[in-house]
């Protein structure tokens, strides 16, 4: 039985999508290379010639839609198959105690989360520890739990995207830290930095962000949790939306539903 699909660059259908990426609890599918088919059809054949003038045989869409190939879009920040050689096993890691420990937060709007991102840096690498995220707009909580989280994790460095609503959160995550680490022996304070999201702010973080990911100088825990699901879900939803040749990475076009905040965090 041989599937074929419009050639795009876009899911346009979600069964074969499904067949090809193994979601579905079915047997491999048999997969024919298209001068085999043509063999076998004279008008399959003709077809692909005149796709072939139409497209262009090194072009994406024709090597997705009859190559059978998983050629990432453009405009995409990564794909599902290199995101998912990052990961590492936790069991085996161990925290070096000279690295730069160091965490994100994106404060959440009425719509989304507020995502804290933490790990370390060792050489060229990125090692991320771990995830947590609050819904809602309960800052003065958020911040309580965010500091204490940062503080167990022994962060050197804490960023904070201040747009919005981020400035006064930074400022309270900064005094419940304080206030931690003068009644908890242990707690080594963190240091708290406010991060300006201008359009050239953006161009910077998510350029040297996308050549971390690029060159696999990312890695994040193997574990089973809602968060690591959600990190790997936006990451792989994200889009790269240049404005005047300044880089942007944001939701799916049209999407009501999708995040990024996993994305900032990090």
């Amino acid at each position: 039985r041989v599937f074929s699909g419009t050639p795009s660059l876009t899911i346009e259908n979600d069964y074969y999508y499904k067949l090809v990426t193994g979601i579905l609890n079915k047997k491999e599918p048999l997969f024919l290379r298209t001068e085999t088919a043509a063999e076998e059809k004279p008008g399959y054949a003709q077809f692909l010639a005149t796709e072939i003038k139409r497209l262009g045989a090194d072009s994406p869409e024709y090597r997705t839609q009859y190559g059978n190939e998983w050629v990432l879009p453009r405009h995409k920040l990564i794909d599902r198959r290199t995101l998912l050689t990052f990961t590492y096993d936790p069991e085996t890691y161990r925290r070096q105690p000279a690295a730069l420990r160091a965490g994100g937060l994106d404060v959440a709007k009425e719509q989304d989360r507020s995502v804290l991102t933490w790990g370390e840096r060792r050489g060229s690498k990125n090692i991320i520890e771990g995830w947590r995220h609050w819904s809602g707009v309960d800052y003065e909580v958020q911040a309580r739990e965010i500091a204490r989280t940062v503080l167990e994790n022994e962060l050197s460095t804490l960023h904070v995207d201040i747009q919005g609503v981020g400035n006064p959160v930074l400022e309270m995550v900064r005094s419940n830290i304080v206030r931690l680490c003068s009644n908890t022996p242990g707690f080594k304070p963190c240091h708290v930095f406010g991060q300006t999201m201008t359009a050239d702010d953006c161009n910077r973080l998510y350029v040297q962000y996308q050549a971390e990911l690029t060159h696999g100088r990312v890695a994040y825990p193997n574990v089973e949790s809602p968060e690591r699901n959600l990190f790997e879900e936006e990451h792989i939803d994200a889009e790269c939306v240049y404005k005047q040749d300044r880089l942007k990475i944001d939701k799916p076009k049209g999407s009501t539903t999708a995040h990024i905040d996993y994305v900032v965090s990090a």
